[in-house]
C-alpha cells in the first residue's frame, strides 16, 4: 500500500469519536486542519506510544493513529509528558524506531509551527543552491509575531545562527532586500487604511514607469511600500486615481 494511502486508511479507521466542534471555543495556540481530539489524555497517549515503540517490530500503525489525530498543541503536550514519564525524548525514541518517510512525518508532526518553518528554511538554504520558492512562501505569508517566533526557533535549534545572516549569505541583490524587510517583522497588520499614506506611497511608485518600471519595483522605496504597509493599503495604492498612469501589480 502506498505510504500516504496507508496514512489515510489508518486515519479513517480511528475516527469513530473524533468529531469535535471548535467554533465556540478559543483557537488553540498551535492549530491546523486537525481539530483538537475531544477525549485527549496525554498520559494515555504516552503509554500507547511507548508500547508501540518498544513492541517487537514497532507498531507503526499505533504511532500514526495517535499523532495524526491530535492537534499540534496536543502533540506538544504529549512530548512533555512522554519525557517526564520516561526520562527520554519522544523524538529521540522515534528516530531510533522509525525510518524513511514515516520518520520524517512523525518528527515534523512533533514540531511547533515555528520549528517546522525554521526547519524548512534551513533545508532551503543548506547545500548547493537555494530554494527561493520555500523562502518566499514562508516569509511572505507569516504574521509579524510568527516571523519573530521563526527567527527564535531558527537560532535556538540545531542551526545556532541568526536567520538574517543566513539569508544574506545564501541570497543576493534585491531578493535579499525583500526577505530582510519581511524578516524585520514591522509590517502594519491593522485593517485601517491610511489615505494620506496611500497617496504618498502612490506618488513614489508612479515616479518611474514603462521601461524603467521593473527596476523601480525592486528599489528600496518600493520594497518598503509593499512589505511594510498593511495588506489593505497596498492594493489601494496600486490603483489610486489621478496619480497612477499604469497598473503595476
Amino acid at each position: 500500500m502506498p505510504f500516504f494511502d496507508r496514512l489515510k486508511d489508518i486515519f479513517s479507521r480511528n475516527s469513530d469519536d473524533d468529531t469535535v466542534k471548535v467554533s465556540h471555543i478559543d483557537k488553540p495556540i498551535y492549530y491546523g486542519t486537525v481539530t483538537p481530539y475531544p477525549n485527549f489524555n496525554a498520559s494515555d497517549d504516552t503509554a500507547i506510544l511507548r508500547r508501540a515503540i518498544e513492541s517487537k517490530g514497532v507498531n507503526e500503525d499505533a504511532i500514526i493513529a495517535v499523532l495524526v489525530k491530535r492537534s499540534n498543541e496536543q502533540r506538544q503536550r504529549i512530548k512533555e509528558v512522554y519525557e517526564t514519564e520516561n526520562g527520554k525524548k519522544l523524538t529521540d525514541n522515534l528516530k531510533a524506531a522509525l525510518t524513511g518517510n514515516l520518520e520524517d512525518i512523525c518528527l515534523a508532526l512533533l514540531m511547533t509551527p515555528a520549528q517546522n518553518d525554521a526547519y524548512q528554511l534551513m533545508k532551503a538554504t543548506k547545500g548547493l543552491g537555494t530554494d527561493e520558492e520555500v523562502l518566499t512562501e514562508i516569509l511572505a505569508t507569516r504574521t509579524n509575531q510568527e516571523i519573530q517566533e521563526i527567527k527564535k526557533a531558527f537560532k535556538q535549534g540545531v542551526y545556532k545562527k541568526e536567520l538574517e545572516e543566513v539569508i544574506k549569505s545564501e541570497t543576493s541583490g534585491n531578493y535579499t532586500k525583500i526577505l530582510l524587510e519581511l524578516l524585520s517583522g514591522g509590517r502594519d497588520e491593522s485593517t485601517r487604511v491610511d489615505n494620506d499614506l496611500v497617496s504618498k506611497d502612490a506618488k513614489v511608485k508612479s515616479h518611474k514607469q514603462n521601461l524603467k518600471l521593473f527596476y523601480f519595483m525592486l528599489s528600496t522605496n518600493y520594497v518598503r511600500i509593499y512589505f511594510e504597509n498593511s495588506s489593505l493599503t497596498v492594493p489601494i495604492c496600486g490603483i489610486w486615481p489621478n496619480i497612477m498612469c499604469v497598473n503595476i501589480m
